[in-house]
C-alpha cells in the first residue's frame, strides 16, 4: 500500500463522521508499519532512536491514523536510503 492509499483509507474510515473527537478516535485505531518493497525488512528504532531495518514484523515502528503518512513515509525512507517503502496494515481494520 502506498502512503496515498492509507490516506484514501483513513478517509474513507472517517467519511460522515462530524464530531472531531469521534473522528480523532477513529484514526488512532488505525495502525501501520513500514517495510522495504525489495528486501521486506521493516523500519524500527534500535539503540539510541537510530533507524534501521528489522526482519521481524513484531519490532517495526508502529504508526497510527494520527500519524502524518507522508511525512513518515519520505522521512524514513531518506534517512534509510532503502530504496521504496510499502505500508501495511497492522492489526485487523
Amino acid at each position: 500500500m502506498t502512503w496515498q492509499e492509507l490516506r484514501a483509507h483513513i478517509d474513507a474510515k472517517i467519511e460522515g463522521v462530524e464530531d472531531r473527537r469521534e473522528r480523532w478516535e477513529i484514526v488512532s485505531t488505525i495502525r501501520w508499519v513500514m517495510r522495504t518493497t525489495d528486501t521486506g525488512l521493516y523500519v524500527s528504532l534500535g539503540e539510541q532512536a537510530r533507524a534501521m531495518l528489522v526482519r521481524e514484523p513484531e519490532k517495526a515502528l508502529i504508526f497510527d491514523g494520527r500519524d502524518n503518512e507522508e511525512l513518515k513515509y519520505n522521512f524514513y525512507r531518506s534517512l534509510l536510503n532503502s530504496g521504496d517503502l510499502e505500508i501495511v496494515l497492522w492489526g485487523a481494520h
